[in-house]
């Protein structure tokens, strides 16, 4: 516990009042399909410091689609997603993405899973 309040206290800066929501392309990789991926994603202010993410990832010409729920911390937000309904792969997880000026970047892991892929939104 300790080890998370003190990553979130680190976590905190002067990007407090930069906006996140909007459309990104995304770019990533999966440790699982070892390799790199791309897509879109769209975020949402529900309230707040809580966000509604939606992912879509073009993995072999088919689109599979994500949504997530994120907290706001300073310079952070932690997304946990999950994959919709009927996708090809069922996905559940956590992703953590730094703030940038204009991009969101930052680790994943999946749920029940030891390797940690990485990503990287840039606003359009």
């Amino acid at each position: 516990m300790n080890k998370i309040a003190s990553f979130f206290c680190l976590s905190c800066s002067s990007l407090l009042g930069i906006g996140i929501e909007g459309n990104y392309s995304a770019i990533g990789f999966d440790p699982y399909f070892k390799g790199s991926y791309t897509g879109t994603a769209m975020v949402i202010e529900d309230d707040d410091d809580v966000y509604q993410f939606r992912w879509g990832y073009d993995q072999g010409g088919k689109l599979n689609e994500s949504i997530g729920t994120g907290i706001r911390v300073g310079d952070t937000i932690c997304i946990v997603f999950r994959s919709l309904p009927g996708e090809t792969n069922q996905e559940n997880g956590l992703q953590i993405y730094k703030i940038n000026d204009d991009s969101l970047e930052g680790p994943f892991v999946f749920l029940d899973k030891n390797l940690t892929g990485t990503e990287k939104l840039q606003k359009k």
